[in-house]
């Protein structure tokens, strides 16, 4: 009984970190970087090991001109891409690093 209480906990905070960053993609889909990178700011407080998080958010630092963080958060979400053996986002991570620094 206690191993099916701690699944459905563990669903039911991933159904929640999926609603978040769904929420969030939506307001990068209107082009409301601020709006986003304030919601982003909040989810990885919480959760400091979500890639996909710190990709949202060096997107959001790249449209709104703050490179130090844009760079800063890209190289978070490749370290995290490459700890998860996501391959194709961690080579995607290497190819924006490569070509920024060109």
């Amino acid at each position: 009984m206690i191993n099916n209480s701690k699944t459905k906990h563990t669903l039911r905070k991933r159904n929640n970190v999926s609603s978040e960053i769904s929420a969030i993609k939506e307001h990068l889909k209107k082009e409301d970087y601020k709006i986003a990178l304030d919601l982003l700011d909040k989810f990885i407080e919480n959760n400091k090991m979500n890639s996909e998080a710190y990709y949202l958010r060096h997107f959001c630092h790249l449209n709104l001109d703050n490179h130090d963080d844009y760079i800063k958060d890209l190289q978070q979400a490749c370290k995290l891409y490459q700890y998860e053996n996501n391959t194709h986002m961690y080579q995607q991570c290497i190819k924006e690093l490569e070509e920024w620094f060109k």
